[in-house]
């Protein structure tokens, strides 16, 4: 009995990760921490009145990073 569970498991098994191995990777790479990391040293070396559009534009590629990461997670049915 525990037997056919288990090749029952791993057939499953190899049907998910073949499943998985058909989803096309996303071309889109952005690198949101260097992203910021070049807008965290512009904010260093900034002007007073440059400081404030750039700490917004890091909180737009922040935001932009955690939609990113949702949009990787894939289901499996």
């Amino acid at each position: 009995m525990s037997n056919s569970v288990v090749r029952e498991e791993l057939a499953l098994l190899a049907h998910v990760l073949e499943q998985l191995e058909d989803i096309p990777v996303s071309g889109d790479v952005t690198n949101y921490d260097e992203l910021l990391k070049t807008l965290r040293d512009a904010v260093s070396e900034a002007k007073p009145e440059d400081v404030a559009p750039l700490v917004e534009q890091m909180h737009r590629v922040a935001a932009l990073a955690r939609q990113h990461g949702r949009g990787r997670q894939t289901i499996v049915d």
